[in-house]
């Protein structure tokens, strides 16, 4: 015996009824796979819009740390500045101190040349 009702594919034309059930059936099946790929679409999506938002949160937060450095690193050139500025300071000093000491040396060289004269 046939699978299909008697005269079906010979009515498909002239629209029987045991046709018209059995092409509504093949849209509702065509209909539910169709809605299936939409909803796996759907979620396909929805994974990406999540994956496009932790990587905007990853970029934003890359951005937050590398302003977080330049401003580290603006701190630490202005800390090497300062730092040499006061070497060049402490270095002035000491040399002033050192002509200081050896004006000092002299003066005191003259003063004992002077009394081991008289």
């Amino acid at each position: 015996p046939p699978a299909t009702p008697a005269g079906a594919t010979a009515g498909a034309a002239a629209g029987t009824p045991a046709t018209r059930g059995g092409l509504v059936n093949s849209s509702r099946v065509r209909q539910a796979m169709l809605a299936d790929k939409v909803a796996a679409q759907a979620r396909e999506l929805k994974r990406a819009q999540l994956a496009l938002q932790r990587v905007e949160e990853a970029m934003a937060a890359a951005d937050t740390d590398r302003t977080a450095l330049r401003a580290s690193l603006a701190a630490a050139e202005a800390a090497v500045d300062e730092a040499r500025s006061e070497q060049r300071l402490a270095l002035a000093e000491a040399r002033s101190q050192a002509q200081a000491l050896e004006q000092l040396k002299e003066e005191r060289a003259r003063e004992q040349q002077q009394r081991q004269q008289q």
